[in-house]
């Protein structure tokens, strides 16, 4: 994307650059890239992601849990 002279300030054109990765299998964004003459590269990366189900107990409610009132 390239924004216009003069729309935020700016004395030149400024180009912005975005890439994106989707896993749909995970419903998530595992990888980011923009490159921005304002503010450099960023990348934004998930690693080391783990497909194993979660083990139980930590969505089970605590024994002692009660509700108090509305």
């Amino acid at each position: 994307m390239t924004i216009p002279v003069g729309e935020q300030g700016n004395d030149r054109p400024i180009q912005v650059a975005s890439e994106f990765w989707d896993s749909r299998e995970m419903g998530i964004r595992p990888l980011v890239k923009t490159s921005d003459q304002r503010t450099g590269d960023v990348e934004r990366r998930m690693r080391n992601l783990n497909r194993i189900e979660p083990d139980p107990p930590l969505f089970q409610v605590p024994a002692d849990y009660t509700i108090k009132g509305e």
